[in-house]
């Protein structure tokens, strides 16, 4: 079995190492594809997407990265679909769930608890909220530009001057629910919880990203478990990283379509990437 691994040039060598390691395991061989090396060719008699300028034909495609890359991606991905060429996880997918305004949306229709969400333009009207707000880029990762409101949502008319992911488009505006500076990361795989972590900020802090340097510790909650699950299928992702506050109920704070879990793999010793793997030979037949 063949696998293009479409990733940021900028990947963590760790990172890439237990994505490969993973696919050693189960037999894939894989190419790496770094994204600014794609193309898309297209012409009256042929439509082609090419790694260093020669046609891509693996069986499956596992994609790693988004930002700039997306819209051409995008495309791609519906040259690949034509062709029988799976694509782990869909660019359709990872839009909504890359936008933290659309899969609320996604959460709303589907009746699955989540943390209420306002999105906005700076200058624009937002819904009062009494109590802590916090506000962030509607796609935004790792709790970049993520700002802390403790006074009315009037303050936030000068967020365009503060945040500096202003340029992604939309913000998004949540109340803090659950115990600060505690959530649970938990990551699903093919309609499985495989693993679980509580994430902690740094003392006196709010944000947990581990990046931010924040600590973990393993755990596993079956509510938790079953909510993530459900989340992740609503959005049409065969595997994602999701945020869960501890209110009662516990609700979804966000979606993670293209996870980190370098922390996860130190916290839990569990590698994601080897169900991600052994799940995708199972739903191409490849076994």
């Amino acid at each position: 079995m063949s696998a293009a691994l479409v990733s940021d040039p900028r990947v963590q060598p760790e990172l890439r190492r237990l994505w490969l390691e993973a696919a050693g395991r189960e037999g894939i061989e894989v190419t790496e594809v770094p994204g600014h090396r794609l193309s898309l060719s297209v012409d009256e008699n042929r439509c082609e997407v090419l790694f260093d300028g020669r046609t891509m034909s693996p069986d499956v495609v596992v994609l790693r990265t988004a930002g700039v890359f997306m819209p051409l991606l995008t495309l791609a991905d519906k040259v690949w679909q034509e062709r029988g060429i799976a694509t782990i996880n869909s660019t359709k997918s990872v839009n909504i769930a890359r936008d933290k305004l659309a899969s609320s949306l996604v959460f709303y229709k589907s009746k699955i608890p989540f943390v209420p969400t306002s999105g906005f333009y700076r200058g624009g009207g937002v819904e009062e909220i009494s109590s802590a707000t916090i506000v962030k880029p509607a796609v935004g990762s790792q709790g970049n530009g993520v700002m802390l409101y403790n006074d009315s949502v009037s303050a936030m008319e000068s967020l365009g001057d503060t945040v500096k992911a202003r340029e992604e488009g939309h913000l998004v505006a949540q109340p803090f629910l659950g115990p600060h500076g505690h959530d649970l990361r938990c990551f699903v795989v093919d309609g499985e919880c495989v693993a679980m972590m509580r994430r902690h900020a740094l003392a006196g802090g709010f944000i947990n990203n581990t990046n931010k340097g924040g600590r973990v510790e393993s755990l596993y909650l079956r509510e938790a478990a079953d909510l993530a699950v459900k989340a992740t299928e609503s959005l049409g992702l065969f595997y994602a990283g999701v945020d869960i506050v501890e209110s009662n109920p516990m609700r979804v704070l966000e979606v993670n379509s293209l996870p980190s879990f370098v922390k996860l793999k130190e916290a839990t010793d569990v590698n994601p990437a080897d169900y991600i793997w052994r799940g995708i030979k199972r739903r191409t037949g490849r076994v």
